[in-house]
């Protein structure tokens, strides 16, 4: 195989969020990361003073690549609790890494065939406690995956788009009564 394709990149995640040292984050070369130094600590800040709030306890990071968000929000001390979802096994594997490199126990990283995202899920993950943080790729969110998560039915979903296009498809779809959409 291609030797650059194999070899592992390294991540600072910038300064620190919630005044907390920054994360060491690894991942796969050819795996998606947001490595912008400049950007990072601030979209990772802002990310999750938009996902925590009174009574949620439980954090799904979904589509969550190498953990950056679950392992900001565990780090920060956001969350009782963080699962991370992904489709892609190479990820789930780094990200569980991650974890243990930061000494983070209260995060979990699950693979997630798309047609049952939530079902590996712990127990403990009810809707009424728990933020969902969708950063998908940029074809952003099919309707299995949507329908999905309209019947989980999440107290607060914080969506990370580089494409407003992909976005604004999202926004389409019927929200439930209390949620709050913003743009994010």
């Amino acid at each position: 195989g291609d030797a650059a394709a194999a070899a592992e990149a390294v991540a600072v995640a910038g300064s620190p969020v919630d005044g907390k040292l920054p994360l060491r984050l690894t991942f796969k070369a050819g795996d998606f990361f947001q490595n912008n130094p400049f950007v990072v600590p601030l979209m990772v800040q802002h990310v999750l003073d938009e996902a925590s709030g009174p009574g949620l306890t439980h954090l799904i990071d979904a589509y969550c690549g190498s953990g950056l968000f679950a392992l900001s929000a565990q780090h920060a001390e956001r969350f009782s609790h963080a699962v991370g979802v992904e489709t892609s096994e190479s990820s789930v594997g780094q990200a569980t890494l991650n974890a243990k490199a930061n000494n983070i126990s209260t995060a979990q990283f699950i693979a997630g065939d798309a047609s049952a995202i939530f079902a590996g899920l712990p127990s403990g993950f009810d809707g009424a406690h728990t933020a969902i943080i969708l950063d998908p790729p940029r074809k952003g969110c099919d309707a299995s995956f949507l329908r999905q998560l309209l019947t989980f039915a999440p107290s607060r979903i914080v969506y990370v788009s580089c494409g407003p296009d992909t976005q604004a498809k999202t926004k389409l779809l019927p929200h439930p009564p209390t949620s709050r959409v913003g743009q994010t």
